[in-house]
Order: structure tokens, then sequence, then C-alpha cells
């Protein structure tokens, strides 16, 4: 278990966090944290010498095209531009698993943190499934298989892929879960509502 202490009081009612090995998606409408908090954690883990992966999936994959431009290496830009969607994901995940295996190799590693923002952005329902049913689920195997404690933590929006899990309500520091998806609209209504009382 790792805590620590968000460091905008603003944004969150309860800034002392605890999140617990294994799935942790951090949820809360648009504005209300969850990337600034994902970035918290990574500044915490990074201080205390923390293995730690943080990947932007919509930014970083766009700076990875523009590697590709600036060193002209047509070939890998033209394959990541012109992938469909389920190759796009491979190449995204592909990116991380390599970051994770290399700090698997490392003896010194018993702690693995992987931070994922704007994971489900431009995803299908298909996408986000298959996410779940075989990255997450491998992940964890492998994790478990090399005796090493694994975190994953992500922000995300969409039901899909946080159906069942592990949720942060980033404002109110509170763990949740969704089993349909009345529910989780519900909560979104209500979370927003939040956001603007605070703006006003």
């Amino acid at each position: 278990m790792i805590r620590f202490k968000a460091d905008n009081d603003i944004l969150y009612l309860k800034p002392n966090f605890k999140i617990e090995e294994g799935v942790t998606m951090l949820i809360g409408a648009n504005g209300t944290g969850k990337t600034t908090l994902l970035l918290n954690i990574k500044s915490y883990l990074e201080r205390n010498k923390k293995c730690v992966v943080y990947f932007d999936m919509l930014n970083d994959a766009r700076l990875s095209k523009q590697w590709a431009l600036d060193s002209g290496n047509i070939q890998f830009l033209a394959d990541t531009c012109t992938s469909s969607e389920g190759e796009g994901i491979v190449f995204k995940l592909g990116l991380i698993v390599k970051q994770v295996s290399t700090m698997m190799s490392s003896k010194k590693a018993e702690e693995i943190y992987l931070l994922l923002d704007n994971f489900d952005n431009d995803l299908s329902i298909d996408a986000m499934q298959d996410f779940k049913n075989y990255f997450i689920k491998n992940t964890l195997d492998s994790m478990k298989e090399h005796n090493r404690h694994f975190y994953l933590i992500m922000s995300v929006n969409h039901y899909e892929i946080l159906e069942g899990q592990r949720c942060l309500d980033v404002r109110n520091n509170e763990f949740l879960t969704f089993e349909t998806y009345d529910n989780y609209r519900e909560w979104v209504l209500k979370s927003r509502k939040q956001k603007e009382e605070r703006l006003e």
C-alpha cells in the first residue's frame, strides 16, 4: 500500500490518499483532478525511488510520432499513422510492456507501478474489453509469477473499462465499484454537479 498527500488541497476534499496493490481506476467528471492526482502519485513514487512507468495514452503516442518525423524514421511513422484501432492499441501497449519488462528484469524492482493517463480516449467498447480481459489479466498473472508487487493506476471515463473494478473517486477520496451503467451515470452527474458548485 502507498500513502501520500496530494499537493492540491483545492481539488480534493480529503488530500491524504492510500492506494492498495492491484488495479485502481481514478474516476471523476472532467476537471476534478484525475490527471493531477496521477502526476502527484508519479512525483511521490519518484521521490521515493520506486520503479514507475508513466504513460499518457494521448500525448505520449503523439510524441512518438513526432520523434519518428524528426528522426526520419518513415516506416515507424507510417505504421503508427495508418494502423487500425486494434493495431494502434497494440503499438501503444507495446511501448508500455517494453518499459515494464525492463523493470522486471531488475532484481531490485520488487514493486512496479504502471500509471496510465487518458487510457480510454477514443477507444471502442471492443478495445476496452480486450484491454481488461487480456492486458490486465496477463500482466497481473505475470507479476505474480515473478513475485513482483504490481500497481496499475489509471484515469478513466468510460463505464466499459471500469465496470466491476476498484474505482477511486478523486474528489471525495472514496473507493467505489459500479455494477450497472445507470449507477455510474448517476454518480457522474453528481460528480459534475459538485465540480460546478466548486467553481461558483
